[in-house]
């Protein structure tokens, strides 16, 4: 009985050592992989490398072996990591490989793209593995095709290797729930990441983009909800819906490289088309911009245009009760206090327009606007308009209770602007950066800041220039240069 049992034992040993291992396998002709693979043993291979090229035969046995047939349901297979790096397609392939009709993908796929509606695109593949559950670690060729992976929801870790071009088409790795991590070559030219291709991926929490990156779609993170960290790399273009629903997300830094953020793709090849739109991030507390991009800036984790005349997002979970726009911010951007909780906004004399950006705001008890000339305004939700108090400058109550918008409020006061230009028009900006005030745009004059006992405040030239003064307190300075001068208060 003894001999017998550890007879048994060591086949089990010697069955679970050869399930272990890594098979390798050349396919010289496309279509001849099941006269390699034994059917008895299809469902015991658990590592697998394919080199060589493959056709619909072969993807359908893939296909079994990873725990999907033909029509997406489940098998019995246990292929957990597959590596297809060096592997091509038979590029005109009618066999069917996956034909799905249900609720989330319908159609019939094939390596030549016969799917209805036929797609006679470059690169047809599309739905691989879809719904493929045994699979865990994949290393794939440079260029993932769309929904390649979509429903693998026991897929942990994915590797992409370098090549000439690439990227990650549409819902390349959609509802993968398990997936956590994804590695990215260092450089790839052009590459892209495509509509919806890593939603739901909720066991995501970091992601790196490789240099020289092009562009982020629509939706593409949307759902992962423990992503808390992301790379930007060098990344051209950003669609402003990719991490909607990424709760977690709480810091995004814009590189160097950013030219525009863009809700739709097509535009960023359309040399005068409007690029930049507001990110939506659900978790949001602070957007910093490389000081070297030439498109955006930021200042205290908000976003604005390069030239700080646009305000163009306040991130929605920002940690502050008040907020005052700095001066020379001349617009507000449409959904630029989206969903966004404050007790009490200040904007500047230079402001213009509002149109859209406090139509979904919360809390808010105050509002103080200086401009002289009432900024045009669509609304405020009514429960601000109604409980809310209206600051505005002195002599211009009428203006304000008879315009659009402005007028909606039920308790408007006057107060007296703490802003002025004293001798003429400035030719030059200000904003405040923490406790720093930074000046830009005097040419080749020298600012100076004084306290209002008429002390002198240090302060820093770059070689860029602008100047810094770190504000010992808050309260009244005066701001000098080039024979103007302007009382600010902060």
């Amino acid at each position: 009985m003894r001999k017998i049992l550890l007879t048994f034992l060591c086949s089990i040993g010697i069955w679970a050592g050869l399930q272990a291992q890594t098979i390798t396998l050349h396919l010289e002709t496309p279509g001849s992989l099941s006269g390699m693979i034994a059917s008895s043993k299809k469902y015991q291979i658990t590592d697998l490398v394919l080199t060589g090229t493959l056709n619909g035969l072969d993807i359908m046995l893939l296909r079994d072996m990873a725990g999907s047939d033909k029509y997406g349901s489940s098998t019995s297979g246990k292929l957990e990591t597959l590596d297809i790096s060096g592997v091509n397609f038979a590029s005109n392939d009618k066999t069917v490989y996956l034909e799905a009709d249900r609720n989330d993908l319908v159609g019939t796929y094939s390596i030549a793209g016969n799917q209805y509606p036929p797609d006679t695109s470059e690169g047809g593949i599309k739905y691989v593995f879809y719904n493929c559950h045994s699979l865990k670690k994949v290393i794939c060729v440079d260029y993932v095709r769309e929904g390649w992976f979509e429903n693998c929801s026991n897929l942990e870790e994915v590797t992409i290797t370098e090549g000439e071009s690439g990227g990650i088409e549409d819902k390349a790795f959609r509802n993968c729930t398990s997936l956590k991590r994804v590695n990215l070559p260092d450089y790839y030219p052009d590459f892209r990441i495509g509509t919806q291709a890593f939603e739901n991926c909720t066991a995501l929490e970091t992601f790196v983009i490789p240099e020289n990156f092009r562009f982020i779609g629509e939706y593409s993170f949307r759902g992962c909800t423990n992503l808390h960290e992301i790379d930007l790399g060098g990344i051209k273009f950003l669609n402003c819906l990719a991490f909607d629903g990424c709760d977690r997300l709480s810091k995004l830094y814009l590189p160097a490289t950013l030219e525009g953020l863009t809700f739709d793709e097509y535009e960023v090849l359309r040399p005068f088309s409007r690029r930049d739109g507001h990110i939506y991030g659900n978790g949001l507390e602070d957007i910093t911009v490389d000081p070297d991009n030439t498109v955006y800036a930021s200042s205290d984790g908000v976003l604005f245009t390069k030239n700080f005349d646009r305000l163009m997002q306040f991130p929605v979970k920002k940690k502050v009760l008040e907020y005052e726009i700095p001066y020379g911010v001349d617009t507000v951007d449409e959904r630029a206090f989206r969903d966004v909780s404050l007790e009490k906004i200040i904007l500047p004399a230079t402001i213009k327009t509002v149109v859209g950006a406090f139509q979904t705001i919360k809390d808010v008890k105050e509002v103080y606007v200086y401009a002289a000339v009432p900024p045009e305004l669509d609304f405020f939700p009514d429960e601000i308009t109604k409980t809310a108090t209206l600051y505005v400058p002195k002599g211009t109550y009428n203006d304000y209770w008879l315009a659009y918008g402005w007028g909606d409020f039920f308790d408007i006061k006057e107060v007296d602007v703490p802003v002025s230009v004293e001798d003429g028009k400035m030719n030059f900006a200000y904003r405040l950066d923490g406790d720093c005030l930074v000046v830009t745009g005097f040419g080749n004059d020298v600012p100076e800041l004084f306290d209002t006992a008429g002390r002198k405040q240090c302060g820093d030239m770059t070689a860029d220039g602008v100047a810094r003064f770190t504000l010992p307190a808050h309260g009244l300075y005066v701001l000098k240069c080039g024979g103007e001068s302007i009382k600010v208060r902060f």
